[in-house]
């Protein structure tokens, strides 16, 4: 495993849950993984660490190390080579000139030949100074190939549905060479590459708690989820925590080629102590954990390699003022045939508290279903799941996961729908006016009693004066104080029914008097932006000539009627938690993650590289949940920015990068 970015590891209970994706049991998986061997994995580990000798060509030799480029890591390439044809694999060295970059073994499918799973892992260890030639790696990544070589041979004589390729990878632990050229080579090639299954370091449990850790991003959540699957139905007992983008492996150079992988690894809160160490020992290993992550591990790539699973993909739609009908897309794919007729997919709705309702598609073009959402009112909750049940009725799934039912299908609902609200715009007006503006400056306030988050502010103002080059106007909340004009920028007379938006198309001095219509103002109403809609907003004039009169002023505000967070599941975590925002580097928005564990108040701010803020995104009180935040950031300049999550017992920050 490659420490470069431990740093930033981000363990996480939940990603934004876009699939339902489950494996089903399979009694003939069930009988192969029984065949996973303890003794077979101890003895595989002590020959490729070079505890004891391997037979490699033929002839017993020790494989000292296996760090790149020395002779150890080419009797290591070569030893592995030599299992794959002994286990009826089509083997191929991948090279870059004369090196071994990787070792690939190929098991063809019998339906699909052409679409494949991957199961990788990295040959290659860590080289330490202290003695050039004795690092054994038994851990890192020892296990990792030796359960890459153990689902090799039990795949002997096991038909699968679609390809399957046995990747040992070089170079994981400096440059990811091997990955990175592995990936690139099948996207340039156009692989119908189905899923990655990294394995890494499998075999250390201090606490024997049975923790491990599943790496993955929001493209391959519905691996996870199979993982996940795979555990239950085939009663491994092991405890699955996900963590998401922040520690470095083989499955990067995938993500990175826009492939769905996933990295299996020991618990990566409680990494194996011997790491990249002379004690990193085959007896130093925990058995039992090996054993579990092993029939994991397989149990998953042949659910894959049989489609033994089935997923409903779907993009929630998202909150926002729309009021108009919604078109919901959901894919389906099972690997028996989709119930039709009065019985086929279906997707349920209900606003606000009130019932289900259920209705079919409008639309169905191969296993993909167009269903429709009618128009609805501001101020509304929209919950809704999407259902599908097999021909024989016997499998009923729900997208999220949670719900069932078959005949109709989804008459079970999810305990967490999806949910989505229709933001409200309210008019506010001054209740103070007409008020005389008289020399120097003069204050006026609409107090709001709704709560909510700001989405977007207009400003109206009447104004009767005789100059007005003589008046600036800003608009205040909290901290938060934005110029509308500066004195010297308007002339003529009065101000009709003026208003002022950050679409509008003129400047203020753009126009002429009387100032009638919308126009820009000299700074951004966007500063209002995410701020809380509750509470005092001041209107401040300033002017520097004869009396005024201020005859009417009102905001048109837009916001959320519920907090800026999507709180994507109420599950409570067990810890406050700040992911790495994805994707990153992001071009206009990007989103971030994070966990709170109690009922408190939350902010999340964002500061340029200098340490200046740019945005608060959250400053509310928070109930326990998993929530997610959309950061839109068009009217920023590239470069590095900064996060920071801050609660009263809590603190994290993180790096992004934005390209544009």
């Amino acid at each position: 495993m490659n420490k470069t970015l431990l740093i930033f590891l981000c363990l996480i209970l939940g990603l934004i849950s876009k699939v339902n994706s489950q494996v089903i049991y399979n009694h003939k998986i069930d009988s192969l993984i029984n065949f996973v061997s303890i003794q077979q994995l101890l003895k595989t580990n002590k020959e490729i660490t070079g505890d004891t000798l391997a037979m490699i060509n033929g002839t017993p030799k020790r494989i000292v190390t296996r760090y790149e480029g020395t002779p150890g890591n080419l009797l290591a390439a070569q030893y592995i080579f030599e299992k794959f044809v002994s286990y009826g694999l089509s083997a191929k060295y991948q090279m870059i000139g004369n090196n071994i970059v990787n070792v690939i073994g190929w098991k063809a499918g019998a339906k699909y030949p052409n679409k494949y799973f991957l199961l990788g892992a990295h040959y290659d260890n860590f080289l330490t100074a202290i003695n050039l030639d004795t690092i054994y790696g038994a851990d890192d990544d020892g296990t990792g190939i030796c359960v890459l070589l153990e689902a090799a041979k039990l795949t002997q004589g096991f038909n699968t549905d679609y390809s399957v390729a046995f990747v040992a990878f070089n170079f994981e632990e400096t440059s990811g060479l091997g990955s990175r050229l592995y990936s690139d080579s099948a996207r340039i090639r156009g692989d119908s590459l189905m899923g990655v299954l990294n394995a890494e370091m499998l075999g250390y449990d201090g606490n024997g708690d049975n923790k491990i850790t599943v790496i993955t991003n929001p493209n391959s959540e519905m691996l996870y989820k199979q993982f996940l699957s795979s555990l239950t139905n085939y009663k491994i007992n092991l405890t699955a925590i996900e963590s998401g983008p922040g520690m470095t492996a083989d499955h990067i150079s995938f993500w990175n080629n826009n492939f769905k992988a996933i990295t299996t690894s020991e618990y990566i809160g409680e990494l194996n102590p011997n790491m990249h160490l002379l004690s990193d020992r085959w007896f130093n290993l925990n058995p039992a954990l090996f054993e579990k992550l092993a029939k994991a591990n397989i149990a998953t790539l042949l659910s894959w390699a049989t489609g033994n699973y089935y997923e409903i993909q779907h993009t929630p739609s998202l909150s926002n003022f729309d009021t108009t009908a919604r078109v919901i897309i959901a894919e389906v794919i099972m690997p028996y045939p989709v119930n039709s007729g009065s019985q086929s997919p279906k997707l349920y709705y209900k606003i606000n508290s009130g019932s289900y309702i259920s209705k079919n598609a409008f639309e169905v073009i191969g296993n993909k279903y167009k269903f429709s959402i009618p128009e609805q009112t501001h101020g509304t909750k929209v919950s809704y799941y999407i259902a599908a049940q097999d021909s024989l009725g016997s499998i009923g799934v729900t997208a999220p996961f949670g719900g069932g039912g078959v005949n109709p299908p989804g008459n079970v609902p999810p305990q967490y729908p999806y949910v989505y609200y229709v933001f409200k715009t309210n008019l506010f007006s001054s209740p103070n006016v007409p008020i005389i503006i008289a020399s120097g400056t003069t204050k006026d306030t609409i107090h709001i009693n709704n709560t909510g988050n700001v989405v977007e502010i207009k400003l109206n103002l009447n104004i009767t004066n005789q100059n007005n080059s003589d008046l600036s106007v800003d608009l205040m909340k909290m901290k938060v104080c934005t110029n509308i004009f500066s004195l010297g920028t308007c002339s003529g007379s009065n101000f009709i029914n003026t208003n002022f938006s950050d679409t509008a198309n003129l400047k203020i001095n753009q126009g002429s008097a009387p100032y009638s219509g919308f126009f820009r103002i000299a700074d951004t109403l966007a500063n209002f932006k995410k701020e809380e809609l509750q509470g005092d907003w001041i209107l401040i004039i300033n002017n520097s000539g004869s009396p005024a009169t201020l005859n009417g002023w009102s905001l048109m505000a837009s916001y959320e009627n519920t907090i800026a967070v999507n709180n994507e599941s109420e599950i409570i975590p067990i810890d406050y938690k700040l992911f790495q925002n994805y994707p990153n580097p992001f071009n206009s928005s990007t989103e971030i993650i994070f966990h709170v564990p109690k009922t408190e108040t939350v902010r999340l701010d964002v500061y340029d590289i200098l340490g200046h803020k740019i945005e608060t995104l959250v400053n509310e009180i928070l109930r326990p949940g998993n929530y997610n935040v959309l950061f839109d950031c068009d009217n920023l300049p590239s470069g590095v920015y900064f996060y920071k999550l801050t609660t009263e017992y809590f603190t994290s920050t993180k790096r992004m990068l934005l390209i544009k």
